[in-house]
């Protein structure tokens, strides 16, 4: 991820494919349209200009009218660019919200219990959150800055606290430590919490790690060649990092339960390496090596998913230094078949999946470095 004073690393990419799913790649300046019928066939709809690099997508009903909305955080623009669902999947006419002087993460969720999804972001201009709340048919006012550590980039919503209130995380990349944003029933957040973790984290997740139904949180450690793990006490503060040592250039983690044993596991992206690590959960918060999948070259964006809807949970990897997509079907118990890399854009640095109408695939959303122009 390129972030302003640091030393350059590539951007996080993102995205997958999937059967009788939907692809929207972002393509630095753009977002374009991929759908995707069968295991390999992906057919490209259209292209819509967004802000300059886009380092992160997130997707959701913005403006109330049922249908899937994006919004791309655009670091070099300073700006946030929304593009509006409309019928038969398409997105139509960009607004842009101008935010801070390094937007570089967004969530997409109501964090104040009103009903409409509100908006944060992750500034790495100003080592600060942002959080936008929603008014309703698509209207957002800055309410609140929140100081983080240095460099804020990835930016997560979950519940640590076990409070019921949506609390955020954000890897402050240039400070190698994580802060935890702790919601206030009603709207706003307390002063943030940093945890020490590995070097120049750049990616979050979160699942019950050791299942006593607190929600964990595990990093990418990018500089470090590590995964920091943060289990949650369930009293307001996260434990001290547990670090698997992984090697090579991790820019990306999820987690997701790949073997069917009912405890969480996670994927790490390694760019250096062009491959994905799988790590498989004990239950107790620690993980054991499990299978390296190749990739395309520079992987730095991962996405787990059932894909084409068959029940078993699929991987995706964007290939930042490629430009393509390599898939991982599931074929069961933490085995996967890998498929030929598709093309997936100029330099993919992001990605998020939703759920289409009634079909049982997903579609994607993938943010790349590239530029193509609007129209088909």
């Amino acid at each position: 991820m390129l972030v302003a004073g640091l030393p350059a690393a590539p951007p996080p990419s993102g995205w997958a494919a999937a059967s009788n799913a939907s692809l929207a790649a972002d393509e630095g300046g753009s977002v374009t349209i991929l759908s995707a019928s069968g295991a390999t066939g992906f057919r490209r709809e259209g292209s819509r200009r967004v802000g300059d690099y886009p380092f992160s997508v997130a997707a959701a009903d913005l403006n109330g009218d049922g249908r899937t909305d994006l919004v791309t955080a655009n670091a070099d623009a300073k700006t946030l660019s929304i593009l509006w669902g409309a019928r038969g999947g398409a997105f139509r006419s960009e607004r842009t919200i101008a935010v801070g002087r390094g937007p570089s993460g967004v969530v997409a969720r109501d964090l104040d219990g009103d009903g409409r999804v509100d908006l944060a972001v992750a500034d790495s201009g100003d080592n600060e959150v942002v959080v936008l709340d929603g008014l309703g048919s698509g209207r957002f006012r800055v309410a609140a800055r929140y100081a983080v550590g240095s460099h804020p980039t990835a930016l997560l919503a979950g519940d640590w606290n076990g409070d019921g209130v949506p609390d955020l995380a954000v890897a402050d990349t240039g400070g190698s430590s994580v802060s935890v944003l702790f919601g206030r029933a009603g709207g706003g957040f307390r002063p943030a919490a940093d945890v020490p973790v590995g070097q120049r984290p750049d990616a979050l997740t979160a699942a019950d790690f050791d299942r006593d139904g607190t929600l964990d949180l595990a990093c990418s450690d990018f500089g470090s060649g590590t995964v920091s793990v943060l289990l949650g006490s369930g009293g307001g503060a996260l434990q001290p990092a547990r670090t698997v040592h992984l090697g090579g250039q991790p820019d990306a983690v999820v987690a997701a339960d790949l073997n069917g044993d009912g405890v969480a596991d996670l994927v790490a992206a390694d760019f250096a390496g062009d491959r994905v690590k799988i790590l498989l959960g004990r239950g107790d918060g620690a993980f054991v090596a499990g299978a390296v999948l190749p990739t395309a070259s520079g992987p730095d964006g991962l996405i787990a998913t059932d894909v084409n809807g068959d029940g078993i949970t699929d991987l995706a990897a964007a290939d930042y230094g490629s430009g393509s997509l390599t898939l991982f079907l599931g074929a069961g118990k933490g085995t996967f078949t890998r498929l030929a890399p598709v093309a997936a854009g100029a330099l993919p640095t992001a990605l998020v999946a939703w759920h289409a109408g009634s079909s049982p695939g997903v579609r994607l959303a993938v943010a790349g470095a590239g530029r193509s122009g609007d129209g088909p």
